[in-house]
């Protein structure tokens, strides 16, 4: 018998709709039964492409004993943490606050007034290897509210006290945190595979566009070598996905070779835009390849044409982390035929397998991925036969694998990560000038302004219609992208909306500081998997301010930076993005040119920068938040005059 979930527009919760366990929206309507029956909440929050959430699902959550437990101790609450990244990001603080980490699945035990008192990730269902299974842990928790409830009041308040604790305070901008950034990341820099040290590792995108920024403003070439290790280390690592493309949400180990399987949009965006920046700094052929690499993937998997991209794609098919993407030695000698031996010789395959799970050991499976350096990959090309084996290769591949059943994919449509889209596929049109990017960001821009901005912007498209209204992240990102879709097209439409939805995100979100939701309070300045909104919306207020000769913007683009600038001044490596805005805040200018000028200017102007071409002039035109330089003539002066205004 299906539960409540039935009635949502979510894959995730739909996906629990059958459980035995008595689901229910996070709704006001839950929150009342649990108040007037005196429940604890058990709140569990997930999403549909996530393979720990399928094996809790599947131990768990559809066993009707565990069903028992919950069903008769608790008001059991579903979150999609895509459908709500609001919520996901403060019960994500609260999780940190007890256990001082998260994950997901991300399950949490509140009062029947909200108050959060425990919170876990995955357990299994039964006691196993020291490990607590849910049923005990469930039975446990519910006889303490039975028999004790005041320990479980004295708990809520030190959390709240402790959520409390960590919200950031007010501070004036202090620039040492620019370069004390740079020192605080070096410590972790991982100078053999690339990336930051320890594991599971993360891509951290924030801190690497930080870094370039500081190449742009310091010209040390161990910065962009460390950022170039970085790129080409995970183009040919098992992260990345070399026969279908894209990329995997992270790494199990530090070398990046066994990671997680499920691909997520946001992954693949804002890589994007990072090897965007890098192909226009340098013109190595090697990211240019990535960015077309990444865009093959989402549209070919994500893409709904002429709507927009879907949130990500399962890790899982049929239980079976990563199935999709393992080959046994025999069906990759089948499928190579006459280019197995040299296939082999570079990619290391072996009849015993070369993919090593993290629970289980060896598998007897394959992946494809090169352990050693990028230069040594190229050499082993060149040694063991040439790229059109290689590309040969690698289509036979692509051809096998469409017999196999494909993961399945998350389809809901969602604002805040079309606007991460939009913002990549312009910066991919602006390195490469392929209108390829171009149509894309357009297309995606006019799905979304049409059908998710109405009285007031929605977060999730699915089947035929939008719902949820939106958080910081939907204004923080569409704003971005609209901005830099402004900046390549100089269609006034994209700006006028970017406006629009700025003044909304005010008028809604801000009241000193911008909060994450109508219904959540607190600011999501710390980068996660995505940028900090907080950061973005920063930075947008900035562009806007540029752009329009508006300084109103840029007034409470300083307002908000100044109400939560004491964490970011002391521990500026959790908040990349907050420097990067707070940097633009400070020392934001916006050059004009001609259009035949814009490719040479990229090469030397920090990305921050708002860069466009509607000039007649020979010369580039600076302009701060306040006032406008005289015009120079040559690339050398504007760079010593832009690194002047910075000094």
């Amino acid at each position: 018998m299906a539960n409540e979930l039935v009635h949502e527009k979510s894959p995730y919760l739909l996906m629990h709709s059958n459980d035995p366990i008595d689901w229910m929206p996070w709704s006001e309507r839950a929150f009342s039964k649990a108040a007037a029956e005196n429940r604890l909440i058990f709140l569990s929050i997930g999403y549909s492409t996530c393979h720990w959430c399928h094996v809790i699902h599947d131990e768990s959550f559809s066993d009707k004993d565990v069903a028992d437990i919950l069903n008769k101790n608790y008001v059991c609450i579903k979150v999609d943490r895509e459908e709500r990244p609001d919520l996901d990001s403060y019960f994500m603080n609260v999780s940190a606050v007890i256990n001082g980490s998260g994950g997901w699945p991300l399950n949490v035990i509140l009062l029947p007034d909200r108050r959060p008192v425990f919170a876990f990730t995955y357990v299994p269902k039964e006691d196993r290897r020291g490990m607590t299974g849910l049923k005990t842990l469930a039975q446990q928790i519910a006889l303490i509210w039975k028999n004790d409830p005041q320990q479980f009041e004295s708990q809520a308040v030190a959390v709240m006290d402790a959520v409390k604790n960590r919200m950031p305070g007010r501070a004036k901008i202090n620039v040492d945190v620019f370069s004390k950034l740079e020192l605080s990341l070096r410590t972790s820099f991982d100078l053999q595979d690339g990336g930051f040290s320890g594991s599971p590792k993360f891509f951290n995108t924030p801190a690497l566009n930080y870094l370039l920024e500081r190449f742009y403003e310091t010209g040390n070439e161990e910065i962009l070598n460390f950022i170039g290790l970085t790129l080409k280390t995970i183009s040919i690592r098992g992260i990345h996905d070399l026969v279908n493309g894209g990329f995997f949400r992270y790494s199990t180990d530090t070398m990046w070779i066994v990671p997680h399987f499920e691909k997520m949009l946001y992954t693949q965006t804002q890589l994007m835009k990072l090897f965007s920046k890098m192909f226009m700094l340098t013109r190595d052929n090697v990211y240019r390849d990535m960015i077309y690499d990444i865009k093959r993937f989402m549209d070919e998997n994500l893409y709904w044409p002429g709507h927009g991209y879907y949130s990500g794609m399962d890790a899982d098919v049929d239980g079976n982390e990563g199935g999709y993407y393992k080959w046994s030695f025999q069906d990759l000698k089948v499928a190579l035929g006459q280019d197995f031996e040299a296939f082999r010789a570079i990619f290391d395959i072996s009849e015993g397998g070369n993919y090593m799970d993290e629970l289980y050991g060896q598998t007897g499976d394959n992946l494809i991925y090169f352990t050693g350096s990028f230069d040594e990959y190229r050499r082993s090309i060149e040694e063991n036969g040439s790229t059109d084996m290689l590309s040969r290769s690698i289509e036979k591949l692509r051809e096998a694998e469409k017999k196999r059943k494909k993961p399945s994919v998350d389809k809901k449509i969602l604002t805040d990560l079309n606007g991460l889209a939009i913002s990549s596929l312009s910066w991919a049109y602006r390195a490469t000038g392929d209108k390829e990017f171009l149509d894309s960001a357009v297309s995606v821009s006019e799905f979304i302004i049409k059908n998710m901005i109405g009285d007031y912007l929605l977060h999730s498209f699915f089947e035929g219609s939008a719902s949820v209204k939106s958080s910081l992240f939907d204004y923080a990102f569409l704003i971005r992208g609209l901005i830099d879709l402004y900046t390549i097209t100089f269609d006034q439409k994209y700006l006028e909306e970017a406006k629009k939805l700025a003044d909304e995100a005010i008028k809604f979100l801000f009241d000193g500081k911008f909060k994450l939701s109508e219904e959540i309070d607190d600011p999501q300045i710390a980068d996660s998997e995505v940028e900090s909104p907080y950061a973005t919306i920063v930075a947008d207020l900035d562009d806007l301010s540029l752009l329009t000769e508006d300084l109103q913007y840029h007034q409470i683009a300083d307002q908000a930076l100044t109400s939560v600038f004491d964490a970011v001044s002391r521990f500026p490596s959790a908040f990349p993005s907050m420097v990067i805005s707070a940097e633009k805040h400070i020392y934001g200018k916006v050059v004009s040119c001609r259009a035949n000028k814009v490719r040479e200017a990229e090469s030397i102007i920090p990305s921050e920068i708002a860069l466009f071409s509607q000039l007649e002039s020979e010369k580039y035109n600076i302009c701060t938040y306040f006032a406008c330089l005289n015009p120079v003539e040559s690339i050398d002066v504007l760079k010593r005059s832009i690194y002047k205004l910075a000094d």
